[in-house]
């Protein structure tokens, strides 16, 4: 794997070749929230006239500017991607490096779960605890409790519009599993509702839920104990879901792509690829509304207002008294 060996480690990440031009901006946005994952240090890409059209869309034209490797451009390593031959992937617990073809795990369900426990085990600090995964298999086959599209990497347009479309007339069922939604920011969810995605997402009975930062580290549908959850989020490492293990709670989290996840949804949580469905890609192009931001954000760069006091929000308090450095410290 190119995290566990270092391959990236410290490095700067730059995504060139021809295939990114078939990528839309927000696939391309997507991989590159996850570059934090691999531990590299910074990333770049390649720019083209989709990226221009997405800078115009959101208002930035002037930001924008064409990069392109220079023709002497030397790396240090490279890996090389074949990106007709993704399949849709399942990342298992505990690490976004843990991948499988979902097609794979399908076909190996107990023996893959079964070592994913044993793993898993390792890392937990109470030896009474399991994952259980095991236990949610069904007449051979896996079901999960639990999905999740969110923020940077999951809650774009594009992802929850097609998301929209595979759940159209279509229903998660009034089962124990549950699906949840967080645009990637307000302008996504106002852009959601115009189009009518929005709607068709809350028929099937999933819970559209504000953006905010949150489900990738526990702050938001933390998983009931003894669950599993499948989330197009960034990370998937012990407890980030919210769990607490030293309290004799345990819960898991799988990365997952979001049409996968809406397939599965309108499975009844029965894990299923996207590949395994029929489902239009065709959606309304994304138009920019940034009204949410004029009406609320505070615009003070530049204009300090020094004599006005500072207000603390929510369980925030103020520095406590401390005394003067001495001249040996």
């Amino acid at each position: 794997h190119v995290f566990a060996n270092g391959f990236v480690k410290n490095s700067v990440m730059e995504f060139v070749g021809d295939g990114i031009k078939n990528l839309p901006m927000e696939f391309r946005i997507g991989i590159d929230v996850m570059t934090t994952e691999t531990t590299c240090l910074s990333s770049i890409w390649v720019t083209d006239d989709k990226t221009k059209a997405y800078f115009d869309t959101v208002g930035r034209s002037d930001d924008f500017s064409y990069l392109t490797p220079a023709p002497l451009a030397k790396y240090d390593r490279a890996v090389d991607v074949d990106l007709s031959a993704i399949q849709p992937m399942i990342a298992l617990p505990f690490h976004p490096s843990n991948v499988y073809s979902i097609a794979a795990l399908k076909a190996n369900t107990a023996d893959i779960l079964r070592e994913v426990e044993k793993e898993a085990a390792k890392s937990l600090d109470n030896p009474h605890l399991s994952l259980g995964l095991t236990d949610k298999i069904k007449n051979g086959t896996f079901y999960v409790d639990q999905g999740v599209i969110a923020g940077c990497a999951g809650g774009t347009y594009d992802n929850l519009a097609i998301a929209a479309n595979i759940l159209q007339d279509q229903t998660i069922g009034s089962g124990t599993f549950a699906l949840s939604l967080y645009p990637a920011s307000q302008p996504v969810y106002m852009a959601l509702m115009a189009s009518g995605a929005a709607r068709n997402l809350l028929a099937s009975g999933a819970t559209l839920r504000t953006a905010f930062c949150g489900p990738c580290f526990g702050a938001g549908d933390v998983p009931a104990n003894g669950c599993f959850s499948i989330r197009h989020s960034t990370r998937n490492f012990p407890n980030r879901e919210g769990s607490k293990p030293g309290a004799g709670q345990i819960a898991s989290v799988a990365l997952m792509d979001a049409r996968s996840i809406a397939a599965t949804s309108v499975k009844g949580g029965m894990l299923t690829g996207a590949d395994e469905i029929d489902y239009s890609d065709d959606i309304p192009a994304y138009t920019f509304d940034d009204r949410a931001y004029q009406s609320r954000v505070y615009k003070g760069y530049g204009k300090p207002q020094k004599d006005l006091p500072l207000r603390f929000g929510p369980n925030i308090a103020d520095w406590p008294n401390m005394g003067a450095m001495t001249d040996d410290v």
